[in-house]
């Protein structure tokens, strides 16, 4: 990026949602084009959906993930509602743009092999565009020319924006703890509205195969029941 007015980013950070749910962010960055909430998976190999099923083939590894643009989508309205709410509060003029949501598979072996369906706002490294058969997520997306004006991020704006992110009460990524015996990954490796789910070991068990621990989410209001 720029050195320069209005590029800005914040990278691996939470933010509390309007639920209460804690929700974690891999990349929010701010380009003269808009304001991009960036969901980043380093899965290698192969690239397939069935479906809205996104499916990872490595040798004899297959991983699996839902396409995580839809949950993506909905953290990055969570997020502006929280915004506008902290820009009220502090009387910030400056109209905040859309926060639209973009997937970047980084892996440098990937080949996509995604549907046309599914590979919408989905894309690669950049200079890898001929063996990952995605556009770059700089060149081909993030620092584009605004869309329409009511996109453009102003130098004005981004030098609003650290106060609002430091009042909506960002925070650095931070395990979720330990479930028996299990030790949970730092960051989740699928999520959904209601759910998450980390990568979990066993320090007492080297050789074990790691395990998924689903976490499931509670609203802010829920009844004990």
């Amino acid at each position: 990026m720029s050195d320069a007015e209005p590029y800005r980013a914040w990278q691996t950070f939470t933010f509390t949602g309007p639920n209460g749910h804690v929700r974690e962010v891999d990349l929010f960055i701010a380009t003269p084009a808009g304001l991009f909430l960036v969901e980043i998976k380093s899965h290698p190999g192969t690239a397939v959906n069935h479906g809205s099923t996104w499916l990872f083939r490595d040798g004899d590894k297959t991983r699996t993930i839902e396409n995580p643009l839809h949950f993506t989508d909905l953290k990055a309205k969570e997020l502006k509602g929280q915004l506008e709410k902290a820009a009220r509060k502090l009387r910030v003029k400056d109209p905040l743009p859309r926060i639209e949501a973009v997937v970047f598979l980084s892996a440098e072996n990937l080949k996509c092999r995604l549907d046309e369906f599914q590979r919408q706002r989905v894309y690669g490294r950049d200079k890898l565009e001929a063996s990952t058969g995605l556009q770059g997520i700089w060149t081909g997306f993030l620092n584009q020319p605004p869309a329409s004006e009511r996109s453009r991020v102003t130098p004005s704006l981004s030098r609003q924006l650290p106060k609002l992110m430091h009042e909506i009460g960002i925070a650095r990524l931070h395990k979720a703890g330990r479930v028996g015996p299990y030790e949970l990954s730092e960051k989740s490796s699928d999520s959904g509205p209601t759910w998450e789910d980390y990568l979990a070991s066993n320090p007492s068990l080297p050789n074990d195969y790691p395990r998924r621990v689903r976490v499931f989410l509670t609203e802010r209001t829920a009844t004990d029941e």
